[in-house]
């Protein structure tokens, strides 16, 4: 703003002035138009009329109330404008400049007694499965509470495989870090299938919040079998039913496939019927090969997540994929910079004693490194390379209109897909877009 034209300037510096490169232009309807600044999510809806009334006041450089309006928002610039330098100089205020993990994902095993078909951790694992040992437990307990001394709040997540097959390590976990602060939460990614009526006791007495995964009602909810292909659905009812006559705070994990992604406004009554209030969709981690979980097409996938989302407003229910993640940054203008903790917020610790930043990277062994006691993650090279990844470390994402709401994706599967990381890559671009469209 500082180096636009004064009230006092010429005609024809004020004819220098143009529509900032990071302003785009939607079309609402027949008769209005949006204009959308990527950078600071600032929106101006005008009459069509007043658009073009607008662009002919700049090319004859003429400061009506109009593009005074604009240049105090932003979206006015005076020709020559910098836009990579203004880029440069928000990526640098925003971004992370060191990790500091808030968040932790415990891989208590990789076993599981599901196979479902989608798995980025069972269908990639070789070798018999690991369960972690106390003396492990030890070493990943002893980092959190040193790790959790640095910030108000320290969420640890347990995942796995099942991780109530090793549910003893579970609750060690969880007792050992309440003696020692009062800063953790606790929560948990389950099947259900092995949820009794003591585990439910345990998890309400130490408030353990619990995401149970639940595609659908039974003949969408295909994809999650038991190791000898029998259905998991009426498993997953009858662990909902025990959670909740316990008490215990708990959501559906909905993984999103060519199977359901077409009855995802459907999906949400029905989770709100079973008395859930909380949902959260996950995009389906892509293939390297074409198999039945290729995923659905982005736009299509963004026309019905948006419906869900429309839905779950409507039903006063929390959902995270479009609310949470998209539509809670685009209507409080705050810039989304990471759709993921990974980017330098995540810890994650392996049952065969390691640590890094992507539980997803686990079966290959990509992106660890051995845990040690006193592991310090601000000295660790490996969690600066993370924080490289996203949308403002990416010249091409520039100029794109979602950028605001973006957050860089899912870094695990854009290495599936390209054999890189924090690259642009076409699917979640096109998703996010359209994304941004609807909203």
């Amino acid at each position: 703003n500082k180096s636009l034209p004064s009230d006092q300037s010429s005609h024809e510096e004020l004819a220098q002035l143009i529509l900032s490169p990071f302003v785009h232009l939607f079309n609402i309807d027949e008769t209005t138009k949006c204009l959308f600044n990527s950078l600071t999510l600032k929106k101006v809806y005008l009459t069509n009329k007043k658009y073009e009334k607008i662009l002919a006041d700049l090319s004859r450089g003429i400061r009506s109330t109009g593009v005074k309006e604009l240049i105090e928002l932003k979206f006015v610039v005076p020709q020559g404008f910098d836009a990579e330098k203004v880029f440069d100089a928000v990526a640098s205020s925003l971004l992370r400049k060191k990790p500091q993990a808030n968040l932790a994902y415990i891989l208590v095993t990789d076993f599981c007694n599901f196979r479902c078909g989608y798995c980025f951790i069972e269908n990639n694992l070789k070798g018999p499965s690991i369960a972690m040992s106390k003396d492990l437990a030890d070493k990943v307990i002893n980092v959190l509470v040193n790790e959790a001394k640095k910030v108000p709040e320290y969420r640890v997540t347990f995942y796995g495989g099942e991780p109530f097959s090793n549910s003893e390590i579970v609750f060690y976990i969880i007792e050992k870090l309440e003696q020692a602060s009062k800063t953790f939460l606790f929560s948990c990614v389950t099947n259900g299938s092995l949820i009794t009526e003591d585990i439910a006791k345990k998890l309400k007495q130490h408030n353990v919040a619990v995401g149970l995964s639940l595609d659908g009602w039974a003949n969408i909810d295909k994809n999650r079998v038991f190791t000898d292909g029998k259905e998991t659905f009426y498993s997953a009812l009858k662990a909902l039913a025990i959670l909740k006559e316990a008490g215990v705070n708990t959501g559906i994990s909905c993984t999103i496939t060519k199977q359901n992604y077409e009855h995802a406004e459907e999906i949400i009554e029905f989770i709100q019927k079973l008395g859930v209030r909380t949902i959260g969709f996950n995009l389906l981690t892509r293939l390297k090969e074409p198999s039945q979980f290729e995923v659905p097409d982005p736009k299509r996938l963004a026309h019905h997540l948006f419906g869900a989302y429309l839905k779950a407003k409507e039903l006063h229910m929390f959902e995270d994929r479009i609310d949470n993640r998209r539509a809670n940054y685009f209507f409080k203008e705050i810039f989304h910079i990471y759709d993921c903790p990974a980017f330098g917020q995540l810890l994650f610790f392996s049952p065969t004693g390691t640590v890094g930043p992507c539980h997803a990277f686990y079966p290959s062994g990509k992106y660890q490194i051995p845990i040690k006691e006193d592991l310090k993650i601000q000295e660790e090279p490996l969690f600066y390379k993370w924080l490289e990844i996203g949308t403002l470390k990416n010249k091409e994402c520039m100029r794109c209109a979602a950028i605001g709401i973006c957050g860089g994706g899912c870094a695990y599967d854009i290495y599936v897909k390209t054999g890189q990381l924090g690259i642009k890559e076409d699917y979640f671009c096109a998703f996010q877009k359209e994304i941004l469209k609807l909203l």
